[in-house]
């Protein structure tokens, strides 16, 4: 029976073993040889420069996601983060210490790069507010009302929260310019 660190140490070497495989493919038959479904997964290009990717396949991208997972969870950050970003360092952090490094692929490195993985996430963690429109209050007071981590406010109440975040977005443009009119706030 294999245990989960041994499971994940066989995540990373079926991950290269894909990498390989399907370079092998490419080599001998170009991109015709290559099953289109094999194209949705890659990694970042070992090269110095970085520049491209290495096409690693469908097999290789259910098993990355089953080490991004692992990761998220190790560092807490199940439910709390996005998956993406874990995702970005893991794939950067496995092509770091795998392949230019040329780290044996075994249990404490694989545990090592995914708890890398975990803290470089856990420092691009944000809060976020998700402004919900509900006709919960008719009157005008209270401004708020919370329940747990919830929050209701009454129209009044959610002017005052967004009207200087609107208005900062508003003054900032861009090149799309913004669609807010002067006059809304």
């Amino acid at each position: 029976m294999v245990n989960k660190n041994e499971r994940l140490r066989d995540c990373v070497t079926t991950i290269f073993d894909e990498v390989v495989r399907l370079n092998d493919r490419l080599a001998k038959g170009g991109i015709g040889a290559i099953d289109p479904g094999d194209t949705w997964f890659a990694l970042p290009n070992p090269d110095p420069k970085g520049i491209g990717e290495m096409i690693a396949g469908r097999l290789a991208g259910q098993r990355f996601e089953e080490l991004a997972l692992e990761a998220a969870n190790r560092a807490g950050l199940s439910r709390r983060a996005n998956l993406g970003a874990v995702r970005k360092h893991l794939a950067e952090l496995l092509v770091q210490r795998f392949v230019r490094e040329g780290r044996p692929v075994d249990t404490r490195e694989v545990a090592r790069a995914l708890s890398a993985a975990g803290k470089a996430a856990r420092g691009e963690l944000v809060t976020l507010t998700h402004l919900v429109p509900c006709h919960l209050m008719l009157a005008a007071d209270p401004d708020e009302l919370r329940i747990g981590p919830v929050v209701f406010r009454n129209r009044a109440g959610f002017e005052k929260l967004i009207r200087k975040p609107a208005r900062d977005y508003r003054l900032e443009g861009s090149d799309d310019e913004r669609a807010v009119s002067p006059d809304a706030f």
